[in-house]
């Protein structure tokens, strides 16, 4: 039977939500922080109530304790978050892997040129006097709301869990902070770098491709100029395969091994669809998953549609879109709505495979 909530109860959760977006906006407002200028928010109502609702959310299935633990991970996020959002060549809050490519499609092509590429990784290793360092460096002098990034530090650094890929979220934007040479993206603990001239290490991307992100990046000639070709990366094809031939071989039955490719093959057109020059990959992978299907196929007819399915689906999602960046969306409190914001703070931001 249905539940009806009272309507003032909907809009007091309501209120919070706009209430933690004008104390973000104020927060925004701010380039450096003393005493209590950050660590008041942390027992607001409205802050709780949302990261509550984020923990709720995400990592409704964790046990009582590991909620606890990141409930108060997203309590300090929220409080830095409009910090974090206004980090120079940091990827940003409400950014996804489109945007990120959009940058390097913008940077190398033809007016800019920076074809000359690396991708380099830092290592997470435990360094709480450079976390600090960069806290007093992006103006935090809340020694409090210092006092409370620390302790979580010393909780999540080196971790590999979801809730400390949720942490490194906090850590990575501060931390990740003076570690930046040349012309260079963050994502994640991973430099993107981009120049006009060749660099130790480098690639030049007209010459040979760049596997980032699940993505094989390569520049082109296209009608006079300079054309970035995204392709989906031979690694990402590579472990599709496995999924879906690790499925055929498991002792289960039919029904259920064409549910689990299913998902497979939904998660794999997710991944790739920023591919925008992928279709010819994507034929190919609709070749291959045929012949892995004929076997399936001749006890169970529904398993030869799958093929279908994933071409299909590949051509439902595509997204060849090109995103530009956006001016800090918590200088107003209106600016999106809460669903959208929810998924901003997904754990899975940033995650690298």
């Amino acid at each position: 039977m249905a539940t009806i909530k009272p309507s003032s109860e909907a809009t007091a959760k309501q209120n919070d939500y706009y209430l933690l977006r004008r104390a973000q906006a104020v927060i925004a407002a701010y380039q450096h922080f003393g005493n209590g200028d950050l660590s008041k928010y942390l027992d607001r109502a409205s802050f709780n109530t949302i990261a509550e609702k984020l923990t709720t959310q995400y990592f409704y299935k964790s046990s009582a304790l590991v909620q606890t633990l990141v409930m108060q991970v997203y309590l300090a996020l929220l409080v830095l978050a409009p910090v974090l959002q206004r980090q120079q060549m940091s990827c940003k809050l409400d950014w996804h892997i489109g945007h990120v490519l959009s940058f390097i499609r913008r940077n190398t092509g033809s007016k800019i040129g920076r074809v000359h590429a690396a991708v380099r990784e830092v290592d997470r290793s435990y360094h709480p006097d450079k976390l600090a360092a960069s806290l007093e460096a992006v103006g935090v002098r809340d020694y409090d709301m210092v006092a409370v990034v620390l302790d979580l530090y010393r909780r999540h650094s080196g971790g590999t869990a979801l809730k400390d890929c949720l942490a490194h979220q906090l850590f990575d934007p501060l931390i990740m902070l003076p570690e930046r040479q040349g012309f260079e993206l963050r994502y994640g603990n991973q430099f993107l770098r981009l120049e006009r001239s060749p660099f130790e290490g480098s690639i030049d991307l007209r010459n040979e491709p760049l596997d980032f992100l699940g993505y094989s990046l390569r520049s082109v000639k296209h009608h006079g100029g300079q054309h970035l070709e995204i392709k989906i990366a031979d690694s990402c094809i590579a472990a599709f395969h496995e999924h879906v031939k690790r499925i055929n071989a498991a002792a289960a039955d039919q029904d259920y091994k064409i549910a689990a490719i299913t998902n497979r093959i939904e998660d794999f057109v997710q991944q790739a669809k920023f591919a925008r020059t992928g279709l010819h990959q994507i034929k190919e992978q609709k070749l291959w998953l045929t012949n892995q299907m004929q076997n399936l196929g001749r006890v169970n007819p529904n398993a030869k549609v799958l093929p279908n399915l994933l071409i299909n689906r590949w051509l439902d999602v595509v997204d060849s879109g090109l995103y530009f960046k956006q001016p800090s969306f918590f200088w107003d409190a209106h600016a999106i709505d809460e669903k959208t914001y929810i998924k901003f703070f997904s754990p899975y931001r940033e995650a690298l495979s």
